[in-house]
């Protein structure tokens, strides 16, 4: 049951990621009670808060490349 779970939200964030389903519905599909398994819970904040690649405040293309291998490193986790 765990394991299928994990592999869902897995599923929910590449779908995510690959521009096939918006923020919003990422969002509405997750349960809003997910606690303790936290690699959920990790790859859950870094979706919630993407750093911006523009502007001032945004980070260096580098940064941002490392902030995406982390989301795809938790997805792979998830899908096993």
């Amino acid at each position: 049951m765990i394991d299928n779970f994990r592999k869902q939200i897995a599923s929910l964030a590449k779908d995510y990621l690959e521009n096939r389903i918006s923020y919003e519905d990422f969002i509405k599909a997750v349960p809003e009670d997910i606690t303790g398994d936290e690699d959920i819970d990790d790859l859950i904040d870094l979706i919630e808060h993407e750093p911006t690649k523009k502007g001032f405040w945004g980070i260096s293309e580098r940064s941002y490349s490392e902030y995406k291998k982390k989301i795809w490193q938790l997805i792979d986790k998830l899908s096993k």
